[in-house]
């Protein structure tokens, strides 16, 4: 029975770089946002292969930094076209495919399949201190009483943010800059 795990090389375990017996690629090329949304695909994948060499091929390399469940991310030209991967995903077009699902859900079943209805879907990011202090700065520095959001209405319905979700971002960023106020949640 095929998986939608696809093996990119079938051979008896040999030692890689560092001595990692499994190879897994990850390949998500363009869209900053779907690069947050592959997060849980990568930390299931490092769940499950606790020693694996995980790396990510894609076109914004910095969303992920920091992120401790990968090893290595690369640009596409950065690939060489010898490296031997074990597992390889290829999230490209996962959730066009799925018009009907959740990001996430299209990612997880296009890279586990079935055996992905339990895992922790939720996104992760690893900012950096100074990252961090850099958004905190740029807050202070926002001269108005007033913050503009844009919400754009997708034709594609899991691309849509709730509002009950947008109302809960809001009030986490006004608990934490109470200074901004909450005149119109």
């Amino acid at each position: 029975m095929k998986t939608n795990i696809q093996k990119a090389i079938m051979h008896t375990p040999v030692s890689y770089k560092g001595g990692y017996q499994t190879r897994i690629l990850i390949d998500r090329r363009a869209a900053l946002g779907d690069l947050v949304m592959i997060t849980p695909v990568v930390r299931e994948f490092r769940r499950r292969y606790p020693e694996a060499w995980i790396q990510v091929v894609t076109d914004e390399t910095g969303i992920l930094n920091n992120n401790p469940h990968v090893n290595l991310v690369v640009n596409p030209s950065q690939m060489m076209k010898s490296d031997p991967w074990d597992i390889y995903v290829n999230l490209n077009d996962a959730y066009e495919k799925q018009v009907t699902s959740h990001y996430v859900d299209s990612y997880l079943y296009r890279a586990f399949g079935a055996t992905a209805p339990d895992v922790d879907h939720s996104p992760e990011m690893f900012p950096t201190q100074e990252e961090m202090d850099n958004v905190d700065e740029a807050i202070k520095e926002i001269d108005s009483e007033f913050i503009v959001v844009h919400m754009r209405r997708w034709a594609w319905e899991n691309k849509n943010i709730d509002i009950g979700t947008w109302s809960s971002f809001f009030t986490r960023v006004f608990d934490k800059y109470p200074e901004i106020g909450r005149a119109h949640v």
